[in-house]
């Protein structure tokens, strides 16, 4: 966990294989799309879910993001705002 310009910032980091770079690309875009739009029903239906709900709550500069992880895995990354 971390602090970046007031919003929380919660790093998962997994030490497998790792999600194909493709995936984690098909995954990140799928995030942008509307809430309402028809979802590929292929992977990431939770991870969707939980990035929308993230917006819905705290506005479109929250949510999830993934990426490679440095040496091996993958990273998820939540944004969401320090409330107190």
């Amino acid at each position: 966990m971390s602090d970046e310009n007031g919003d929380l910032l919660i790093d998962l980091t997994d030490n497998g294989e790792g999600i194909p770079e493709d995936i984690i690309f098909k995954l990140n875009n799928s995030f942008l799309q509307p809430a309402l739009e028809d979802d590929n029903r292929e992977s990431g239906i939770g991870l969707k879910n939980v990035n929308r709900r993230i917006k819905l709550h705290f506005g479109e500069g929250y949510g999830i993001h993934i990426k490679r992880a440095q040496e091996m895995g993958t990273n998820v990354q939540l944004r969401l705002p320090k409330v107190i």
